[in-house]
């Protein structure tokens, strides 16, 4: 009755997985923190460093006033590359560009009852930099008055990055370097990125899109979504893991380079005919893995109670 239990919940939760990616593969929408909501541009993707295309902040029902900040950093300032500690509620969006030279800008948002107070908080938001370190100040916020900071940041593409948030996303975008993103209370994404590749988040999803290199991606109590590109992997290789939650994988047509995706506990596993024609399967009812493509197995997923489902890229 209980193993019955247990792949009743699974199946549920694997159903709204399913309904959340239709959802989000159009807009991405999260909330973090308390009482205030961030919405980002769809998959980060708008051109242009408005931050009003990337950033969009609302604290319950009180008034919201903005202002940027930014900062041009030159080769010497971030030659040990760069380490960014998002504030409190906020997050980062890092891309690469064809530039020798880091842009930062800083996206403000303040809130409070009182118009006056809220504008006056405005001014002591601040972007700060000491060194090659990237971070924000501002004034004690409370249920009634808040801020938040949200940053937009340029960089040379074989930068080093290291990223940090809390109840906030982590986004890099086209960076062929090193790169180490940790979040908690917030999602991580990685698209179009190459290198030495660390992604961890604690109670968010991660994301990692036509990415290669050598990549390590974990995730507790979150959905963790790996899309491949190509026909082979390029690099040493992709190890991506889930505890707690489900796993989706999305693979070209006629893949060669080796993929295996297991799963351990009575959870459903969905593996689409187009996806795993050909793919060798081991599973009883508590342990399940697929291989799939040829040759040695270069990339890895697996979860520790939580869905699977693998697709194709032509869905």
């Amino acid at each position: 009755m209980k193993r019955l239990l247990y792949a009743i919940a699974m199946t549920l939760m694997f159903a709204g997985f399913v309904a959340l990616q239709a959802q989000t593969k159009h807009s991405r929408h999260n909330n973090w923190g308390h009482g205030n909501s961030v919405s980002m541009n769809s998959d980060d993707a708008a051109p242009g460093d408005a931050c009003d295309d990337h950033f969009d902040v609302r604290f319950d029902d009180m008034d919201v006033f903005t202002a940027e900040e930014a900062r041009t950093l030159t080769p010497a300032e971030f030659a040990r590359g760069l380490d960014v500690h998002a504030a409190r509620n906020g997050g980062v969006l890092v891309r690469g560009w064809d530039k020798n030279e880091v842009l930062v800008k800083a996206c403000k948002a303040v809130a409070a009852y009182d118009d006056s107070d809220a504008k006056g908080m405005l001014s002591q938001v601040k972007l700060v930099i000491n060194g090659n370190q990237i971070s924000a100040s501002g004034p004690e916020s409370d249920d009634s008055r808040r801020w938040a900071i949200h940053f937009l940041i340029n960089v040379p593409r074989n930068i080093k990055l290291a990223m940090e948030a809390h109840n906030g996303p982590l986004s890099v975008r086209d960076v062929n370097g090193t790169i180490n993103a940790t979040t908690v209370n917030g999602p991580v994404a990685i698209h179009r990125c190459s290198g030495e590749i660390t992604a961890e988040a604690t109670n968010g999803p991660v994301n990692v899109s036509r990415s290669s290199g050598n990549i390590r991606v974990r995730t507790q109590n979150g959905p963790l979504n790996i899309e491949l590109a190509g026909t082979e992997w390029s690099g040493s290789g992709l190890d991506a893991s889930a505890q707690n939650g489900p796993i989706k994988l999305r693979i070209p047509p006629n893949y060669k380079s080796g993929v295996e995706v297991s799963s351990r506990g009575y959870s459903p596993f969905h593996c689409e005919t187009s996806a795993c024609s050909g793919a060798t399967k081991d599973w009883d009812d508590r342990n399940k893995s697929v291989h799939l493509g040829g040759g040695t197995t270069v990339v890895r997923m697996s979860t520790v109670n939580g869905p699977v489902s693998i697709v194709s890229t032509m869905q």
